[in-house]
């Protein structure tokens, strides 16, 4: 538990704490080795503006949500809970967690990865508010395996944009998940029946949120990012048969998603 007040963390906030400027979106199930270090570099984050931190707990089977529910009785007025009897699956998960925030931003972050810049949502919001048509920014990501050994991303020149197409046809973890803020509207706009068929749900967040201006790109590390942690995707595919019919539903989705935006990045997909 991260040694902070819920009144230190609001001390420089600026606006009324109803209307948050970005909402931390976070899933988790069954990460009771992980969530409270994400949960304390939420809390650990210095802004002049509100923010709240949206957590959806899918009825895990560890003791994830005891975790959760402690931090909500001690920050009960950043922290919001989702939670549900059943279990609804990730990305039944993911949209009633994204549909509970309320921010003009929403960053995003899963239960088994967490931030590491104090700063990182005050840079991500300054830097998003000069650039009005921008809908997406994004940054480095450090990895860290199961063995607990850290993989450093190397820098870039400096800040840049990268257009749809970049995003489109961009190595596949070119964007963490981790990593991204999106204008809130631009999640409101997509089409969740598409979403909610898809094998995952954050490559179509992040390419919606780049059409059409494209996405800024910070060149700053501020988060990690697990890999084969236990109950990660990363982990899961790991099995063939479940690789095969990933592979399988995302021909899928692309697909769809094609059709979905006219076919205007087809040559990309």
């Amino acid at each position: 538990m991260i040694n902070i007040t819920e009144k230190e963390i609001m001390k420089n906030w600026q606006g009324d704490i109803s209307e948050p400027v970005v909402s931390i979106c976070c899933i988790t199930y069954n990460h009771e080795q992980y969530i409270s270090e994400a949960i304390n570099s939420f809390l650990m984050q210095e802004t002049d503006f509100p923010f709240e931190v949206v957590i959806g707990e899918d009825c895990s089977t560890d003791n994830t949500r005891k975790i959760v529910e402690k931090y909500k009785e001690m920050y009960p007025n950043i922290i919001k809970l989702i939670v549900s009897e059943n279990n609804v699956g990730m990305q039944a998960n993911g949209q009633r967690t994204m549909e509970a925030c309320i921010g003009e931003y929403m960053a995003l972050c899963e239960g088994d990865d967490y931030w590491t810049d104090k700063k990182k949502l005050q840079i991500q919001i300054d830097e998003m508010r000069k650039y009005s048509n921008i809908s997406l920014s994004f940054h480095l990501s450090s990895t860290i395996n199961n063995l607990n050994i850290q993989i450093q991303p190397k820098l870039q020149k400096r800040n840049r944009f990268y257009s749809v197409e970049e995003i489109i046809t961009g190595d596949f973890h070119l964007v963490q998940t981790n990593t991204i803020v999106i204008k809130k509207e631009k999640i409101d706009s997509l089409n969740f029946d598409l979403l909610s068929e898809s094998p995952v749900g954050d490559v179509w967040l992040r390419i919606n949120a780049a059409i059409p201006n494209g996405a800024l790109f910070i060149n700053k590390t501020m988060s990690t990012y697990r890999i084969q942690s236990e109950n990660s995707w990363s982990s899961s595919m790991q099995e063939d048969n479940k690789f095969m019919k990933f592979i399988s539903q995302m021909m899928q989705s692309i697909d769809d998603f094609d059709q979905y935006w006219e076919f205007k990045y087809t040559k990309e997909f």
